[in-house]
């Protein structure tokens, strides 16, 4: 049967009124996709987390003395050093990946390239962020951060570029992610 002009739209109209008057929301799949926000409800609802499951198994380390915590993979091991200024280090194997604390500001070797640069907030301050891409096909990161809100009894680095607080090394790509969840778990501690 060929539909004219007029019929197309009249047919359209006629199944829209049909689904809607027999309750079937078969449209809505039609003119939303909502097949998205569905797959999120339903996330939500059984609360499962791959990242969360994780992370909940991972060791808590605490800094009192600095007021910070943070989770990390029991293969990324804790290291403090006092020298030439206070730092605590968690990294797999000793050098393939590391995320650097440095409450008083380090000082890192850089790329010679010029970096990426965006801010980030992390526990609530603010945080300016150069990121650089590293190891074989570039799939590798390397970040420096630097808090710009102060942080009580931290070392405010101001404009240096050789001055920050925060530095994630994984020059292989499955480490970028550990590194990045390590820090995602970092956590200012309120002075009691």
């Amino acid at each position: 049967m060929k539909m004219n002009r007029i019929s197309m739209p009249l047919a359209t109209l006629a199944v829209a009124v049909l689904a809607t008057l027999s309750g079937c929301d078969a449209m809505d799949g039609f003119f939303n996709d909502s097949s998205g926000e569905e797959q999120n409800k339903a996330a939500e609802n059984t609360g499962a987390n791959p990242d969360e499951a994780e992370i909940s198994s991972w060791e808590t380390y605490v800094n009192g003395e600095y007021r910070f915590q943070l989770k990390h993979p029991s293969d990324f091991k804790l290291k403090e050093a006092t020298s030439p200024s206070p730092a605590i280090s968690f990294s797999k194997n000793g050098k393939e990946a590391w995320v650097i604390i440095s409450p008083e500001g380090g000082v890192a070797g850089r790329p010679i390239e010029a970096p990426l640069e965006s801010e980030q907030v992390i526990s609530g301050k603010k945080a300016f962020v150069e990121e650089w891409n590293v190891g074989t096909g570039g799939k590798g990161k390397f970040l420096l951060y630097r808090f710009m809100d102060p942080v009580e009894d931290w070392k405010l680095c101001g404009e240096s570029e050789y001055c920050y607080h925060i530095e994630l090394v994984a020059p292989v790509e499955d480490d970028v992610e550990t590194a990045r969840k390590i820090l995602s778990t970092f956590e200012f501690i309120q002075k009691e």
